[in-house]
């Protein structure tokens, strides 16, 4: 569906308005979400060069195709990530080096796809608290919550559990200062219905850059929209 975004963000990967890929799946612990975002990766990454690859090479003879192996992707904490970036001495974009509770940026996503995980797509899980709705799930330090990196590109998909403990929600509008009044029906959820359940949202633009290796999220869409030009 189409979804669109209020910032003002200019880069390689933002759009103002984007195709938006939803889901949400009850019964499945944080695991069994990363699990089945893989496969369904997994399959559309297969069926895409299966289906178009003639086609590509028609126009890109030179185009060498994303590993479609069954392998399985890399989960990394967001801690561990970090750590990492330190390692490395890979600064910010801003040259301040990382430090544990920061917030990592596009450009260091990639930088961890091309060296954690050689170019596949990875998981980075478990966020600072912070760094996340209240709606999401928490543990004792930080929450249920999964971006899923890929080449050229970082993040192009966002998962997590979602709260389903009423008072914890209750306590998340408060502290967000959000009147839960007209939120009445997704509490109702929480409180006559609970269940583990969990969803992800996937920029289908970011996956088809990835997908044919464009350097610019403006070749994988018709008009691309900016927050300067609406139309056409």
């Amino acid at each position: 569906m189409p979804s669109f975004r209020a910032e003002k963000s200019y880069t390689n990967r933002h759009l103002t308005e984007y195709t938006h890929v939803e889901a949400e799946v009850t019964d499945v612990d944080f695991e069994g979400l990363m699990d089945g975002i893989e496969d369904l990766m997994k399959f559309v990454t297969k069926r895409f060069y299966e289906v178009m690859i003639d086609k590509i090479k028609q126009v890109y003879p030179e185009f060498i195709e994303k590993d479609s192996s069954e392998a399985p992707y890399l989960r990394v904490l967001h801690k561990e990530a970090i750590d990492f970036l330190i390692k490395k001495e890979h600064k910010k974009p801003n040259g301040e080096c990382y430090k544990q509770g920061d917030d990592i940026s596009d450009s260091s996503e990639r930088f961890l796809v091309k060296e954690m995980s050689k170019g596949r797509p990875m998981f980075l899980t478990n966020f600072p608290i912070e760094h996340k709705p209240f709606y999401v799930k928490r543990s004792d330090s930080s929450v249920y919550a999964c971006d899923l990196l890929a080449a050229g590109v970082g993040e192009i998909l966002g998962g997590s559990m979602r709260e389903d403990d009423y008072e914890k929600l209750i306590e998340g509008f408060e502290r967000e200062k959000i009147n839960p009044e007209p939120y009445y029906w997704y509490l109702d959820l929480a409180k006559y219905g609970p269940s583990s359940h969990g969803g992800w949202g996937l920029g289908f633009e970011r996956l088809l850059c990835t997908l044919m290796s464009y350097d610019h999220i403006d070749k994988a869409c018709l008009y691309p929209r900016k927050p300067d030009r609406c139309t056409p």
